[in-house]
């Protein structure tokens, strides 16, 4: 089986509720049953695995942005504010009455 392959069927198999710890702790054993076969190499899990994190971290930091919009928005309703990050520490900088032009953070 393809890599490919084996992440799409794993991603439909698995509830929109799964969680890193889910994936994580997924056995070989257990993706067999969920899948019907064994018909793939340790690598081609481990890789499909990882691009199941990556989906979950990535859908994690859409839920943070859209609570940081609701959150400054309500508060703020003509706020502007920019994401981003500094050795792997995420940040948020607020402008409470606009984005000046220039900015260098």
């Amino acid at each position: 089986m393809l890599l490919k392959e084996m992440y799409t069927q794993l991603k439909q198999e698995l509830s929109e509720n799964y969680t890193i710890e889910d994936i994580e702790s997924l056995s070989r054993q257990e993706v067999i049953t969920l899948l019907g076969t064994d018909d793939f190499t340790g690598t081609v899990l481990t890789n499909a695995k990882k691009m199941l994190l990556q989906d979950l971290n990535i859908k994690k930091k859409e839920n943070k942005v859209v609570e940081i919009d609701n959150k400054v928005k309500t508060k703020f309703p003509n706020a502007e504010y920019d994401l981003g990050a500094i050795d792997g520490k995420e940040f948020v900088v607020v402008w409470v009455e606009g984005k000046p032009e220039e900015v260098n953070i």
